[in-house]
């Protein structure tokens, strides 16, 4: 989410969105999700995965499986003008 307004933004350039990557925003929440790995015989419930948008034009993903077994996980998702 962008803030309206340019309210802390004196001295610091913002850089705009790439538009390919308006197709994530049906991403952005709280989702909840199963984990599944082939050494274990049933899928792990009770996760949670969180995208968000970072001023700047990135795509957060936190994810929590729920279980201390499996690591938990961040992403930052971004796009450059040259490759689409």
């Amino acid at each position: 989410m962008m803030a309206e307004g340019n309210a802390g933004t004196e001295g610091r350039q913002t850089a705009e969105r790439n538009p390919a990557l308006a197709r994530l925003d049906a991403l952005a929440g709280v989702w909840q999700i199963e984990v599944a790995h082939p050494l274990v015989p049933t899928p792990i419930t009770g996760g949670r995965v969180t995208f968000e948008w970072l001023e700047g034009g990135f795509l957060v993903q936190r994810a929590d499986p729920g279980n201390p077994d499996f690591p938990s996980s961040v992403a930052v998702i971004g796009g450059d003008d040259t490759t689409g």
